[in-house]
C-alpha cells in the first residue's frame, strides 16, 4: 500500500479531538484557544494564575491574540476598567519582567501583550489620556519603577545578541507606545521614555552597518515621534542629544528617498523620512557636513573642516559638458535633490503637496547655512545628479543622456527653474513658489557676500522667472481672488533688482550683464504693465536686497508639522493593525537567530541514529525525547509541521523501525501541542500522523 492511499484513508477515519472543543450557544462544537479562555477570565475579573506557581511561565509561551484582547477592551465601560485595574496591572507588570527572560519566545509574546493592552486602553475614550491610563495600566505607586524596568529591558534586547526579528519588534513596540494618541504630546507615557532614555540604543543601531540596513528606518522613525514630544513646550532630552549628534543618522536616510523601482511613477512620498532629514539639519548644523560628504564606491572625499571658497575656472578651458567618470562622486544631498524633483512633479495630491512642501524647507535650511553653501558652491566637488522633469504639452521629450558633472548649487537652481516653469496653474501653487523663489534668492545672496562668480546659464532663470510674472498678469483677475501675486510678484522683481544692484559681485563675466539687460530690455512691456499696476514694484535700487528673514519653525510652521506628525501617527498605526499576522515571521526569525545551530537536516540525521539506536539496543531514548519536548516548545507549533515530515521520512528510511515507539511517541506528543497556540490545520497534521502510524503497525511488514 502506497503511502499517499494511506494518508487518504487516514483522512477518512480522522475524527475531532474533543479536548480542543466547546460548546457554542448553538450547540456546534468550536475552536477555541486555550489563551483565549485565559484572558476571558482576566476580562472576567478572575485571577487564574492563584494557586499556579508556574501559570506565567506558561502563559507567555502561549500565541498572544491581540486582536481578542483589543476587542474585549472595546466591550468595557469606564466602570468595568476601573474593577479590573489590579487585573491589568499585574499582567502589565507580569509582561514586563518577562522582557529580563532569556527566553526569546516569552520576551517576543510579552511584546505582543504589552503592545495589546496599550492599543486596546487608549482606544478608550478617557478624555485627556492622561495619567487615568498611567494608573489603569500599571499603578501610579509603581509606574515610574516598572517603566525603568521596562526601558532597561528594551536597551538591553536593542544593543544584544538577539534576532533582528526581535529587536524589530521592540522598535514597533516603541512606535506603539508612541502613537498610542492622536497628538503625541497628550501622551504621558512618553514622559518615562524621556527620563528613561532609549536614545543611545537607537544611535548604536544606526551607527551599525548591519543593523542600520535591516533596522535603521524603524529606529530613524522611532527616533523621530519622540522628538516631537512637546516640542514646543518644554525641554526634551531627544531634541538636546540629537542636537549634538553627529552624521550616524545620514548613513540611514540617505537610501531612503529614491525607491528600487526604475519608474518615476513608483516612487512614494515618506513623510516619515522626510521628517527625520529635517530634524536632524534644522536641530544640527553639524548634520550639513554628513548631508555634503562626498563618496565613492571604492574611496571617501573628505570634505573640508571650515568653509573655502573657491573660484570656478575659466569656462573656455574647462567646459561644462565634461562627463561624470564611471565612479562619480555622490553624497546624501545628491539624492535627495534626485527624490525632490521627483516629489515635486505632481502636488495636486495632498501627500505629495505636503512632501514637496516639507523637501522646500529643508532646501530652504540648506540655502541659509554657510557651510552647506561653500560645499555646494565649491568647483572642485562636482556631482553628477539626475534630476526628473515632469512631462509637458510645450516641452518635447527629450533623449535621456549623461549628466554632466557641476557644483551642487547648480542642480540646485535647475530644480528651482524646473518648478517655476512646471507649475503655472489656475490653482497656483502660491506657497511653494515663494519658498522655491526664497531659496533661490538665499543662494544669490551668499553669492555676492563671498563673490563666487558661478558658471552657470543664467539666462534659464532670467526667462522662467518673467514667464511665471507673465503668467501672473495675464491671469491676475483670476489668482487676485485667491492669493496675494503682489507679494509673488515683489519676491520676482526683488530677485531682478539684486542681479541688477550686484550683479557685477557674482555674474560669470562681463557677458552675462549684458545678457541679463537684453532680457529685461526684451519683456520691457511685462515690466511696464508691472510698473503701472504697482507703483512699489520697480527695477531700481533698493537696500537690504541681499538680506532675508532666517528660516523658523515656530510659529509660523507650527501648524504644518502638527499635521504632518498626525499623518505619520495615523500611518504607523496602520502598520500596527498588522502586527498580530507578523508573529509567525518573527518567531521564525528568532528560531534562525536563536536556535541557528539546530538545523533541519541535523534533527534528521540525530532522529534516524536514535531510531536504529532503539531498535538495536532497545534504548528508549529518554534524554532525546526530551530534548524533542524543548526544541518544540521553543520553535511553535508554526514549524512543527515540517518537523512532522522529516519524521515520517526518517521512519520510512529505516525501513519502519520502532513504530510501535513512534506511534506513542507523537499521541504523547499531543500533550505538549496543546500548551502551544491551537492551529486547526497543524493540529489536524498530527492527529494524521498519529493515525498514520498506527495503521503503519498493522500493514507494514518488516
Amino acid at each position: 500500500m502506497s503511502l499517499q492511499t494511506m494518508m487518504q484513508e487516514v483522512q477518512q477515519e480522522k475524527r475531532t479531538h474533543p479536548i480542543l472543543l466547546r460548546k457554542s450557544s448553538s450547540s456546534k462544537m468550536a475552536l477555541k484557544e486555550k489563551i483565549v479562555q485565559i484572558y476571558e477570565a482576566f476580562f472576567q475579573g478572575d485571577d487564574p494564575s492563584l494557586g499556579n506557581a508556574n501559570f506565567w511561565d506558561e502563559f507567555f509561551l502561549l500565541k498572544v491574540n491581540m486582536v481578542f484582547i483589543e476587542n474585549e477592551f472595546d466591550k468595557l465601560s469606564g466602570e468595568s476598567l476601573l474593577m479590573l485595574k489590579d487585573n491589568f496591572n499585574m499582567i502589565f507588570y507580569k509582561a514586563v519582567e518577562t522582557l529580563k527572560e532569556e527566553n526569546p519566545i516569552r520576551v517576543t509574546n510579552a511584546l505582543y501583550t504589552l503592545c495589546a493592552l496599550i492599543r486596546g486602553m487608549f482606544k478608550k475614550n478617557l478624555g485627556d489620556f492622561g495619567f487615568d491610563v498611567i494608573n489603569l495600566l500599571i499603578g501610579f505607586d509603581s509606574a515610574e519603577s516598572v517603566m525603568q524596568s521596562m526601558v532597561e529591558s528594551l536597551n538591553n534586547i536593542l544593543t544584544g545578541e538577539f534576532s533582528t526579528g526581535l529587536k524589530k519588534l521592540v522598535l514597533m513596540f516603541l512606535m506603539v507606545l508612541a502613537t498610542a494618541t492622536d497628538n503625541i504630546s497628550q501622551n504621558t507615557l512618553l514622559e518615562y521614555i524621556l527620563i528613561n532614555s532609549v536614545f543611545e540604543s537607537l544611535i548604536q543601531i544606526l551607527s551599525n552597518a548591519v543593523s542600520r540596513q535591516s533596522i535603521g528606518q524603524d529606529a530613524v522613525l522611532v527616533l523621530t515621534l519622540f522628538v516631537q514630544y512637546r516640542k514646543y513646550e518644554s525641554a526634551n532630552p531627544y531634541i538636546v542629544k540629537l542636537s549634538i549628534l553627529d552624521d550616524e543618522l545620514a548613513l540611514t536616510v540617505g537610501n531612503m528617498f529614491v525607491a528600487e523601482e526604475k519608474q518615476v511613477a513608483a516612487v512614494r512620498a515618506n513623510d516619515s523620512i522626510l521628517l527625520a532629514l529635517y530634524e536632524a539639519i534644522h536641530l544640527n548644523r553639524n548634520f550639513i557636513t554628513a548631508l555634503t560628504h562626498a563618496h565613492t564606491p571604492s574611496s571617501t572625499v573628505t570634505p573640508p573642516s571650515s568653509p573655502v571658497t573657491v573660484s570656478p575656472p575659466d569656462p573656455q578651458s574647462s567646459p561644462a559638458g565634461v562627463l561624470e567618470p564611471t565612479s562619480h562622486p555622490t553624497n546624501l544631498l545628491v539624492t535627495f535633490l534626485e527624490y525632490s524633483s521627483i516629489v515635486m512633479q505632481d502636488t495636486k495630491d495632498d501627500t505629495r503637496y505636503s512632501n514637496a512642501k516639507l523637501c522646500l524647507i529643508i532646501l530652504n535650511c540648506i540655502a541659509e547655512d554657510q557651510y552647506a553653501n561653500s560645499m555646494m558652491h565649491d568647483v572642485n566637488m562636482n556631482f553628477r545628479v539626475k534630476l526628473h522633469q515632469a512631462p509637458m504639452r510645450h516641452r518635447k521629450n527629450k533623449a535621456e543622456k549623461s549628466e554632466v558633472s557641476r557644483p551642487l548649487v547648480c542642480a540646485l537652481l535647475d530644480l528651482m527653474v524646473e518648478f517655476i516653469m512646471s507649475h503655472m496653474m489656475k490653482n497656483i501653487p502660491l506657497e511653494l513658489y515663494l519658498r522655491c523663489l526664497g531659496i533661490t534668492h538665499r543662494v544669490l545672496c551668499y553669492q555676492k557676500k563671498c563673490r563666487v562668480r558661478l558658471n552657470y546659464p543664467w539666462k534659464i532663470l532670467w526667462t522662467a522667472l518673467i514667464n511665471l510674472l507673465k503668467f501672473v498678469l495675464s491671469h491676475e483677475s483670476h489668482l487676485v481672488k485667491k492669493h496675494n501675486i503682489f507679494h509673488l510678484s515683489s519676491k520676482i522683481v526683488n530677485i531682478f533688482n539684486l542681479f541688477i544692484t550686484y550683479g557685477d559681485t557674482f555674474l560669470p563675466n562681463p557677458n552675462s550683464y549684458d545678457e541679463l539687460y537684453y532680457e529685461i530690455i526684451r519683456m520691457h512691456q511685462v515690466l511696464d504693465v508691472v510698473k503701472a499696476n504697482y507703483d512699489t514694484l520697480t527695477l531700481k535700487l533698493q537696500d537690504s536686497l541681499d538680506q532675508f528673514e532666517r528660516y523658523s519653525e515656530k510659529p509660523r510652521e507650527t501648524a504644518f508639522f502638527t499635521q504632518l506628525v498626525r499623518s505619520i501617527v495615523f500611518n504607523v498605526r496602520k502598520c500596527a493593525d498588522l502586527l498580530s499576522q507578523q508573529q509567525h515571521d518573527i518567531l521564525h526569525d528568532i528560531f534562525i537567530h536563536d536556535y541557528r545551530i539546530i538545523t533541519f537536516d541535523k534533527i534528521y540525521g540525530s532522529y534516524k541514529s536514535y531510531c536504529i539506536e532503539i531498535h538495536n539496543n532497545n534504548n528508549y531514548g529518554k534524554k532525546e525525547f526530551k530534548d524533542f519536548k524543548k526544541l518544540s516548545l521553543i520553535c511553535g507549533y508554526q514549524i512543527l509541521g515540517i518537523i512532522t515530515q522529516h519524521c515520517i521520512n526518517i521512519i520510512i528510511i529505516i525501513n519502519f523501525y520502532s513504530f510501535n515507539y513512534f506511534s506513542n511517541f507523537f499521541s504523547n506528543f499531543i500533550f505538549f501541542f496543546q500548551n502551544l497556540s491551537i492551529d486547526k490545520s497543524a493540529f489536524a497534521l498530527f492527529l494524521d500522523l498519529t493515525l498514520y502510524l498506527k495503521r503503519l503497525n498493522k500493514t507494514v511488514l518488516v
